[in-house]
């Protein structure tokens, strides 16, 4: 795994590559998972990618799942 960097690249690799839609719900989903920092993938995450990046990605599904309400 890779980081990506900005958006669109993210948003082009989840849908496209990993064939994943990006509902409103699934966001909501990651965005709590990702926000728990008792969650062992989150704290996996954080340590490799680092708090900053693990800030990004939340705040780029944040904005997936203002997308997908529209």
């Amino acid at each position: 795994m890779h980081t990506f960097p900005n958006y669109n690249h993210w948003r082009n690799a989840i849908t496209g590559a990993c064939g994943l839609t990006l509902t409103a719900s699934y966001c909501r989903e990651r965005i709590a998972a990702l926000g728990d920092s008792t969650n062992s993938s989150t704290r996996s995450f954080e340590e490799t990618y680092g708090e900053s990046y693990l800030a990004q990605v939340i705040s780029w599904f944040q904005e997936a799942e203002r997308e997908a309400r529209k």
